[in-house]
């Protein structure tokens, strides 16, 4: 059985455990003591502090405070399966020889670019040179991250319990990008593993073993929920595409995922309680689908053409003028196909649950839906012209910009990695490492005043109802899809036609901040397409990288 998500085919897991819909904090977070030095004048002497801010001087906003400079001699020793005196084993998970060149578009994200070429780059690249860089500025108390690659062997269920318990048996610290049935597997033997679930519940009953290094689309989900009740209830349908609906009091129906090819919805429930909760009524029309299955992309899109007829006839015949879309790509691409064919011309309520802000996606959806489309974003606007993004800067402070292997994906999910570490203190346990990533403060996105990146945060303070578990996923921004205009897409530049419009500049909230009211959706005046080449340049500090490869190779 195979799925399509951005990164490579993901399966689900329905984990069976006890919940209730908002999730209390982790006991493990609130009472782990760290011996990290934060707030001490032990830490604003590390040689990586910056003492004015006291964050580590990196070429970041999101930055870590400062901690306390300890040695190998000191750091407590081997303080946990994987983590020796000199050094942390890590296991990065990937779907292919990771010493080859990807050729598909999705997968070429991840191997990054080579700079020596202008190329595609390798997984391993990548790995070792955003590792040397992520080294130099973290603080990692004596210890050096010991990576290896695991090369998983399927997608389907019996794969992934074979792949747990073989990475199980190298003894890692951590495991980085595993598919959730293996992540699961391999919380239960006590080993951190940065999956891709999205249940809530599932994560905090095996805490603190389990993290997402992707986006919490039950995040974005409940943020779309937010704005749903604010402020689309109970106002005209006038974006549909259907001019008889303009005059209309919205009806809402809202199609989500079962099974199959999307990860089910875990709590339609806490979707419903959050649009209550900010101005919104019953949602009368709901329709769970269960999506296709199949060895590839091609099939799947198929049979989803096929099961998507039904659904829509459904929204039809119930007089739904607004869509609340919570499925995947390969869904959306079936429901807009099978609208036009019905001759149904509705409005399009992303709720992001498969990052339909992402314009490469969005531009393989029937274009005449997707033409009335708009939603929250947990993406954001490309940058103009052939400026870089505020990861390739970092890496080219470092590397300069002829060498090394640049991968926003492999430094995404190692810097998750450092900034536990970091955070942990000297002696490094899954307790500590899990405390330390609860005790980093909101940065980056909304909590930064940012637009150029996401915010990231774990536990409670992100203000979601329950703790914080993933990288992303967090704070999103408002967007509306303008089918007529052309340009690169955001995420990877991929030139065509079609781009979501970020209003208010691209302008990011956190749960609960949305704007109240009727928003000016499709105002042209009121979005961009791009973010301008400086756009939060002046939330970046200036350091000089010293004894960095970009001073020192010649």
């Amino acid at each position: 059985m195979k799925t399509s998500r951005l990164g490579g085919a993901v399966l689900a897991a329905v984990l069976a455990v006890s919940f209730v819909a908002t999730v209390g904090p982790s006991a493990v977070g609130a009472a782990t003591e760290l011996d990290n030095g934060v707030g001490t004048a032990a830490a604003l002497k590390n040689p990586n502090c910056d003492p004015e801010t006291k964050q580590i001087k990196i070429l970041l906003i999101a930055r870590a405070p400062c901690v306390r400079h300890v040695a190998a001699s000191q750091n407590g020793g081997a303080t946990s399966t994987g983590a020796t005196r000199d050094s942390v084993k890590v296991v990065i998970v990937a779907a292919s020889d990771p010493t080859t060149v990807p050729t598909d578009i999705a997968a070429s994200v991840l191997g990054g670019t080579n700079q020596a070429t202008g190329k595609t780059g390798t997984l391993a690249d990548a790995a070792r040179d955003e590792n040397e860089l992520l080294s130099k500025f973290y603080e990692t108390y004596g210890r050096k991250l010991d990576i290896e690659f695991y090369t998983r062997t399927g997608l389907d269920e019996a794969a992934q319990r074979a792949d747990a318990l073989a990475i199980a048996e190298k003894k890692p610290f951590a495991v980085l990008s595993a598919l959730p049935i293996t992540g699961q597997i391999l919380a239960q033997h006590k080993i951190i593993t940065f999956d891709t679930p999205t249940d809530p519940r599932a994560v905090q009953a095996q805490s603190p073993y389990r993290y997402s290094w992707s986006t919490d689309y039950v995040s974005t989900s409940l943020q779309a929920a937010e704005v749903l009740g604010k402020e689309l209830w109970g106002g005209k349908a006038k974006w549909a595409g259907d001019v008889s609906m303009h005059s209309k009091t919205r009806k809402f129906g809202i199609i989500y995922p079962g099974s199959s090819d999307a990860v089910p919805y875990p709590d339609l429930s806490l979707f419903e309680k959050t649009v209550r909760k900010y101005g919104g009524g019953t949602i009368a029309t709901k329709i769970q689908y269960t999506g296709a299955t199949g060895a590839d992309s091609a099939t799947i899109n198929t049979q989803n053409q096929q099961n998507a007829i039904p659904l829509i006839a459904k929204l039809k015949d119930a007089g739904v003028t607004t869509v609340v879309a919570i499925a995947s790509s390969s869904m959306l691409q079936g429901l807009t196909k099978a609208s036009t064919q019905q001759e149904y011309n509705p409005e399009w309520f992303c709720a992001e649950w498969f990052n339909c802000s992402f314009d490469y996606f969005a531009r393989q959806l029937d274009q005449q839906q997707w033409a009335h489309a708009f939603g929250v974003g947990s993406l954001y606007p490309a940058l103009e012209g052939d400026a870089v993004d505020g990861q390739t800067q970092l890496f080219q402070w470092y590397w300069g910009k002829t060498q090394g292997t640049a991968s926003s994906y492999m430094f995404s999910i190692l810097n998750n990695m450092y900034t536990g570490i970091h955070m942990a203190g000297p002696t490094l346990t899954p307790k500590t490492f899990h405390a330390g990533l609860w005790s980093k403060p909101l940065q980056g996105g909304a909590a930064s005043g940012s637009v150029t990146g996401l915010m990231s945060g774990y536990g409670p303070q992100v203000g979601l109802p329950y703790p914080a578990f993933a990288a992303s996923g967090e704070d999103g921004g408002l967007w509306w899809y303008n089918a007529d205009i052309e340009g690169n897409s955001n995420v990877f530049k991929v030139s065509g036609k079609g781009k979501a419009m970020w209003m208010f500049g691209g302008k990011r909230y956190r749960p609960g901040q949305y704007p109240k009211g009727e928003q000016p959706l499709f105002d042209q005046s009121q979005a961009i397409a791009f973010l301008p080449a400086t756009a939060d340049a002046n939330l970046v500090p200036k350091y000089e990288c010293t004894d960095c490869p970009s001073q020192t190779s010649s």
